[in-house]
């Protein structure tokens, strides 16, 4: 009796951990999609704050930036859509993120 006991007991303790050693590949693909958001974020705020005054030269920053950031994620797979609006600081972006599993939108500004 205590072999049978003793028996469903590691059965059950195995089930229970069991389950904890399951790993989502989509979660975790989805996960790491969401790390280049502070990256593009960061890249967008440094291409502004880069400009010194000069507008010019900050269109043509964030022009080269954004082809630049785009085609890095294209080649990872990921879609990335990146639209700003003003000419001088105060910058307003927009980013999307999209695969087949996943869309994110992140919008902030850059003074």
């Amino acid at each position: 009796m205590a072999t049978v006991i003793m028996i469903l007991t590691l059965m059950a303790l195995i089930r229970y951990f069991y389950d904890f050693s399951d790993i989502n590949l989509p979660k975790l693909k989805e996960m790491s999609e969401l790390n280049y958001i502070p990256f593009i974020k960061d890249t967008l705020d440094d291409t502004v704050n880069s400009c010194n005054g000069d507008c010019d030269k900050l269109q043509d920053d964030l022009a080269f930036a954004k082809e630049f950031l785009e085609s890095r994620m294209i080649g990872r797979g990921i879609r990335l859509n990146i639209t700003y609006n003003g000419y001088c600081p105060p910058i307003d972006f927009s980013f999307t993120l999209s695969t087949t599993d996943m869309h994110t939108e992140t919008n902030f500004t850059s003074t």
